[in-house]
């Protein structure tokens, strides 16, 4: 298990380690949880347009209870319960960094909430419309991973936190697509 966590702490280094004034900004942005609003509403749109009204509003809603529920799970059952500190509060690592605007974020960060509630939304997006709208899981992918490591290059998480997040994410959106294909009938 050492060696994991000595990786893991190898890979945090080499992606916050390198910072430019730009990605700084840019990184920020993205890891802004409102600078996504358009993108959801853009998936809702064409959940809507895939589905028609009812169906599409049934899986937008699906689709928010589950962030709901993924967000809860990934703070009040991981982040409180492994209480791994977030780099900028690990005393072995604290002074080497790279923070935007000194925001280190709370004490806990394993796992990953913005990468566990992007991994559920970018999931139940795919799995609902990938038979529908061309590209839309590699789009998805990519907003995933821009998310994912935004926060590592900000110093909030290290890659584990996001990974781990993002499988926590991702499982309990399959959960939900799973019970829908078996008890809801209007299925892609």
């Amino acid at each position: 298990m050492d060696w994991i966590i000595q990786f893991d702490h190898y890979l945090f280094k080499a992606i916050n380690g390198w910072h430019a004034f730009w990605a700084d900004d840019f990184f920020y942005v993205v890891s802004t949880r409102w600078v996504w609003i358009p993108v959801y509403l853009v998936l809702i749109a064409m959940l809507i347009k895939s589905y028609g009204v009812k169906t599409g509003l049934i899986y937008t809603f699906a689709i928010v209870l589950t962030v709901v529920i993924v967000d809860l799970v990934s703070v009040q059952l991981f982040k409180e319960w492994v209480q791994r500190l977030r780099p900028c509060h690990n005393p072995a690592l604290k002074l080497n960094v790279h923070l935007y605007n000194n925001d280190c974020g709370g004490t806990y960060g394993f796992v990953s909430s913005h990468a566990a509630n992007f991994g559920a939304w970018c999931t139940l997006g795919f799995l609902w419309l990938h038979n529908r709208v061309k590209y839309i899981g590699v789009l998805l992918f990519l907003a995933f991973l821009l998310v994912a490591y935004s926060r590592v290059y900000l110093g909030r998480h290290y890659p584990l936190d996001v990974w781990a997040g993002g499988v926590i994410g991702a499982g309990m959106a399959l959960l939900v697509y799973w019970s829908f294909k078996k008890w809801y009938k209007t299925e892609p």
